[in-house]
């Protein structure tokens, strides 16, 4: 990993996101939550079930195969970046990663998120909901929900197919309907004040699609009882115009945010996307996510079109050997397809079973060996 330079930079760094300079920054700055028992649970549950190992034997295994495959994925999306994607403001055709820890991440957000709450008599009787937007951020608080939903694409990756709910959690009409429910009991429980929300994300990058967001629970009926007292996210990328689109009442929504980066100069990416997670898509009227792999990786990783062969091929490597490591560590010959979250859809996708060698699947992406012929053999041996 000696082309991408790894830190893990303070919460409260921020960068200058407001100045206007069209500045070249030397190295692109890639955003990186670590996730490694996030990303591998089911992997781990699997293991779990299927061998005799304990739950912390297990995942001290996954977290360093899981480390050394992530290095070797964002080598990868280094060496075969689109960098002419982000107008020339790069200029050197190398990354720069920061690390953050998921859970510090969160943390982080919350607190924001209740620091914004200060001053609200409502609030302060404990009559507020969080809404956390992201899987990754999760209140443990009897004031939090959900707004579970994703981008659907088809199954190439290279055409969206509008909004859903987030796989595993109900359809986005139920889930309005429920944060309604909730907020309209508050509000009963308050003598009929309005209840403050704040949302919690990853990262915000457009405006567009919080104001979609904002405009799904004006519909629904939310903000009859409750009100949009503001946004705490990890990252923020957005500069001041575009954060001033963010409108609800005909006001801009406060902001607050743990580490702001420039869009022009930065991306926020998550390698799990290339084996572990994935982009939502519907397969003949299946909905589950499928790896980046298996797509249209220009569209879904900025890697230059024509690279995609070869960024797959290295990607597909590294797949490879996290899992034959695996299998050798943990003692077992091969790790099925149906070990991994998201099996069944990659099945669906590339019509194999559910119990196949996941090994033999990424075999399918390399070049094939060559054999050479009997002929030739008889050739050198004469």
């Amino acid at each position: 990993m000696s082309s991408v330079n790894v830190s893990f930079p303070s919460y409260g760094m921020v960068r200058d996101v407001d100045s206007g300079n069209q500045h070249k920054s030397k190295d692109l700055t890639c955003v990186v939550r670590t996730d490694s028992d996030v990303a591998t649970q089911h992997l781990q549950d699997c293991i779990k079930n299927h061998t005799n190992l304990s739950t912390q034997r297990i995942s001290k295994i996954i977290n360093g195969l899981y480390k050394t495959w992530g290095e070797n994925v964002i080598t990868h999306i280094n060496d075969h970046l689109d960098y002419g994607s982000y107008e020339n403001h790069i200029q050197n055709k190398r990354v720069s990663v920061h690390f953050y820890r998921a859970a510090h991440a969160s943390e982080n957000v919350i607190r924001q998120a209740v620091k914004l709450l200060r001053g609200n008599s409502t609030a302060e009787q404990g009559h507020y909901l969080l809404i956390s937007l992201d899987d990754m951020i999760e209140p443990d608080s009897a004031n939090s929900a959900d707004f579970a939903f994703s981008r659907k694409f088809n199954a190439n990756g290279n055409k969206t197919l509008g909004y859903v709910g987030r796989p595993g959690h109900a359809s986005i009409k139920e889930q309005l309907q429920s944060i309604k429910v909730r907020v309209d009991q508050m509000s009963k429980n308050s003598h009929g004040l309005k209840v403050p929300l704040v949302f919690l994300e990853d990262n915000i990058r457009h405006a567009k699609m919080i104001n979609w967001v904002i405009d799904l629970f004006e519909k629904a009926g939310i903000f009859e009882n409750g009100s949009l007292d503001g946004i705490s996210t990890c990252f923020c990328s957005a500069d001041s115009a575009e954060r001033e689109k963010v409108i609800f009442e005909g006001k801009s929504v406060p902001i607050v945010t743990i580490a702001d980066y420039d869009s022009r100069t930065s991306d926020v990416i998550t390698p799990r996307d290339l084996l572990f997670d994935g982009f939502v898509v519907d397969i003949d009227g299946h909905i589950g996510r499928l790896p980046a792999l298996f797509m249209d990786v220009s569209a879904r990783f900025k890697i230059k079109r024509n690279s995609q062969n070869a960024f797959k091929q290295g990607v597909a490597q590294s797949n490879i050997e996290f899992c034959e490591a695996l299998a050798q560590q943990i003692g077992v010959s091969y790790i099925p397809l149906n070990w991994f979250e998201h099996g069944e859809t990659i099945s669906k996708k590339i019509g194999c079973s559910i119990d196949s060698n996941f090994t033999k699947i990424m075999h399918s992406f390399l070049p094939p060996v060559r054999t050479p012929s009997k002929f030739l053999d008889l050739k050198r041996a004469s």
